[in-house]
Formats: structure tokens, sequence, C-alpha cells
């Protein structure tokens, strides 16, 4: 049996399906992702389309665990999430410096190895 072969029988023919939408890794909700285009951008708070693009949204609401579900290794460990990123427009696949968590009454802005809130600047 071919090594392809045996991964397939153990892990079945989707194992390396490419994603859609974010919401084919995780559950949908109200909680928007948005990655940066480039490094740190200038956010405009009026439209953040100019530097961010939208990965989509998730149920998920604390930045935290959402800050570790979109590193790549949990995203796309097998780079399921390559064809997704590149048709949103993404560069990167794990969320860093200048990424952006929006909940319904909040946002955050990923900042090093803090996540900040934009409104106050606090560590979350």
């Amino acid at each position: 049996m071919r090594v392809y072969d045996l991964t397939e029988s153990l892990l079945g023919p989707d194992h390396h399906k490419q994603y859609e939408t974010l919401n084919d890794k995780y559950p949908a909700g109200d909680t928007e992702i948005w990655y940066a285009i480039g490094r740190r951008p200038q956010i405009d708070k009026n439209d953040i389309t100019k530097s961010h693009v939208l990965v989509g949204k998730v149920q998920e609401t604390n930045p935290k665990k959402i800050f570790g579900m979109m590193q790549g290794e949990l995203l796309s460990p097998q780079g399921e999430a390559g064809t997704l990123l590149r048709n949103v427009g993404a560069d990167h696949t794990s969320m860093h410096d200048g990424d952006i968590i929006r909940t319904t009454d909040r946002a955050f802005v990923v900042d090093g190895s803090n996540i900040l809130d934009i409104q106050t600047g606090e560590k979350v």
C-alpha cells in the first residue's frame, strides 16, 4: 500500500480539503476576524477595508482564544486555509501584529504579544 493510500484510509478523503470559508473550521458567529494588509497598517476606523481584509466570522468572542485559534498550526496544519486566505487577499496565515478582532460591541488589535482594546488601549 502506498503512503498516500494509507493516509487516505486513516484520515479519510477530505483530510486535505481546502476551506472555502473560515466556518469550514470554526462555528459561524458575529465576531469578525480582520487580517492586516501588510505590516501594521494605519487603521482607518471609518473604513477598515482600506487596511484590512475580512477573513471570516466566528462564534467565539474571547480575543485570547481567537488569537490562539488563528495561529497556523491550529488553523491550517495541512495548508487547508491557503485558498481561503488567498481568496480574501490575506498575505499571512497566523494572526499577528495589526490584525483585528471585532465583536458586536468591542474591537481589539494584536500588538506584539498583547491584544489591546482599540478604544481604551487596555490589554485584554
